[in-house]
């Protein structure tokens, strides 16, 4: 793929490479840790009202060639050569990147997170 992850010179940390067009990457000076912390995290990330994790909806999928990307209503597709994006108008557009994209099915409970996301969009595009 064109997204790399290595240790850096001192053993501690990753460094991240992206294509050209994602950047210059980020270097992390967090040491390895177990995977009980990002256990603990989640739960904090997940259950706290001020978490963006739950102010906002979003998700990621990493492929071989491409990271998807849905914040809100806007869907982000990078590759090596660029990035595109699609804002989401419809629930049933919404509902298909979901499934489509990213494999997540979600019954009736799309209905509501649509209207949420959705009025959050409107807002944010009214704000800017």
């Amino acid at each position: 793929g064109h997204l790399t992850s290595v240790p850096d010179r001192g053993g501690v940390g990753c460094v991240f490479r992206h294509h050209p067009p994602g950047g210059p990457g980020l270097d992390s000076p967090v040491p390895p840790r177990e995977l009980y912390v990002f256990a603990e995290r989640s739960v904090r990330f997940q259950t706290a009202p001020v978490s963006r994790f739950r102010r906002i909806a979003f998700c990621f999928r990493f492929q071989r060639d491409t990271v998807y990307g849905l914040i809100g209503v806007v869907l982000r597709a990078t590759t090596a050569e660029g990035s595109t994006e699609t804002t989401l108008e419809t629930e049933a557009d919404y509902r298909r990147a979901l499934e489509g994209v990213f494999g997540l099915y979600l019954g009736d409970d799309v209905s509501p997170l649509w209207k949420k996301v959705w009025r959050e969009h409107l807002a944010w595009v009214a704000s800017r």
